[in-house]
């Protein structure tokens, strides 16, 4: 109760306060693919992530579209409370016709997150974050098609997290369940947006053009995990609802929502290989427009040949994760393994333990009290039976 309070001025910082998407890992330890579990990291860890995404599809005679992306991440935790993570996107196609490419970084983001605050014996777990995004380079470099909105300028992201642990003494080992609710403000208005010229094949467009919206999303996800050994699998649905859309010139403005399905190696504690699959279910209608100079006719915008795809229909990720510190080279968890615990983590798991056993204590002390007012509650039936008897007895007399 006394982490609950503590975490209270925080949590409404974050909800009050405004990174970047769920489809972007904003940190690399204590989260499922897209999902933020409330967990974090124990004080002084450290963990790198390295995240590549695909997607391809035929374009006919223009042969074949390809988006790709690959980011890093670096995380340290401050506390066990605390942490914080650098993001660099380093490889970014753009999509424009072009062939070209944002490198050696496409933007950058750094995210404070606080969790680990646990109720109910600690299956329950509260925790939030900020991130700060920058795109690096030109405006008109962002933004790019088959990808959710990243802003064409600073974006600030504010979420928060509860999640549940079928086993709190050893919740990574245990199934868990996770909900990510928060906001993003981009800052866009006034920015360059992104020039069509390659787009769709037609010379004769508006080029680049000044933005005037700031768009405003809710952000959501639901994700869960199962482990086993040495895998474990996971599961989310994840995506936004545009409160303010962006500019009618721009592409990713529609509201989405993606499913993905994952399952993750963990053959070493030092290493983890993720490979997902994200699968676009709601938001595949295109509204995005560009307007010829000739005529002053709005058209729809089109990527290397291909209409009516805004979002990218499917996505494969592959993730590696690397845990630098405290530094382990023994086997991933398994219950045939002998563990190797410092006295740090012995004494949390005997607090644990003492906890539990606090609460079956107090709940045996409940049942015997109810116990006692009940057999109280019966005997004064009991009374009340005898008395209306005898009452009805003298009436019968009289």
């Amino acid at each position: 109760m006394r982490q609950i309070v503590k975490f209270i001025p925080h949590f409404a910082f974050f909800l009050v306060m405004a990174g970047t998407s769920f489809g972007q890992s904003m940190t690399s330890g204590t989260k499922i693919i897209h999902v933020q579990e409330a967990r974090t990291p124990k004080e002084g860890t450290l963990t790198f992530y390295n995240n590549m995404s695909a997607f391809g599809k035929s374009a006919g005679a223009g042969g074949t579209v390809w988006d790709v992306r690959n980011a890093i991440n670096l995380d340290y935790s401050f506390t066990d409370n605390i942490l914080l993570a650098a993001n660099a996107t380093l490889y970014q196609d753009l999509n424009d016709g072009s062939s070209d490419a944002n490198t050696p970084v496409h933007d950058f983001s750094l995210t404070l997150k606080a969790g680990s605050f646990g109720f109910n014996a600690d299956q329950f777990q509260l925790g939030g974050l900020l991130n700060i995004n920058i795109p690096v380079g030109e405006s008109t470099s962002h933004n790019i098609p088959f990808s959710i909105y990243n802003g064409m300028g600073l974006g600030i992201t504010y979420s928060g997290f509860i999640s549940y642990y079928g086993d709190n003494l050893f919740p990574d080992e245990s199934y868990s369940l996770h909900l990510n609710l928060g906001f993003a403000n981009y800052f866009a208005k006034n920015n360059e947006g992104a020039s069509p010229r390659h787009v769709g094949g037609e010379k004769d467009t508006s080029g680049v053009f000044t933005l005037k919206n700031n768009p405003f999303e809710f952000k959501y996800g639901v994700g869960a995990k199962y482990p086993f050994s040495y895998i474990d699998l996971y599961g989310e649905v994840w995506g936004n609802v545009f409160i303010k859309e962006p500019d009618q010139f721009v592409f990713g403005r529609e509201s989405y929502t993606y499913l993905t399905v994952g399952i993750g190696a963990k053959p070493l504690d030092l290493l983890k290989l993720d490979i997902s699959f994200d699968l676009l279910a709601n938001g595949s209608k295109n509204t995005s427009k560009y307007k010829l100079l000739s005529t002053g006719e709005l058209l729809e915008m089109t990527t290397g040949g291909i209409k009516d795809v805004n979002y990218a229909p499917w996505r494969l990720n592959v993730g590696f994760k690397v845990n630098i510190l405290p530094f382990k080279t023994t086997y991933a968890i398994d219950p045939s393994r002998r563990y190797e615990i410092s006295e740090r983590e012995a004494n949390e798991i005997r607090s644990r333990v003492r906890i539990i056993e606090e609460d079956e204590a107090v709940t045996r002390d409940k049942v015997e009290t109810l116990k006692v007012k009940r057999k109280d509650v019966e005997t004064n039936l009991k009374q009340l039976r005898d008395l209306l008897k005898q009452l009805d007895t003298n009436q019968d007399n009289n």
